[in-house]
């Protein structure tokens, strides 16, 4: 799922990202096969501050 999210905002769909996690933020803590939450996975830009759990 949260992959399909970060190619959807690497093509400029971050609206849409936004829209995602505002309706289902639990996409923020699912983790892939190496344990990797979803802002590890971004690239620095591409929606990182909004992936990144609150501090």
């Amino acid at each position: 799922r949260c992959s399909l999210m970060m190619m959807a905002a690497e093509r400029g769909h971050k609206e849409v990202c936004l829209l995602l996690l505002e309706h289902c933020p639990a996409l923020c803590s699912q983790v892939n096969k190496r344990l990797q939450l979803p802002h590890q996975l971004t690239q620095q830009g591409y929606l990182k501050e909004v992936l990144e759990p609150p501090q």
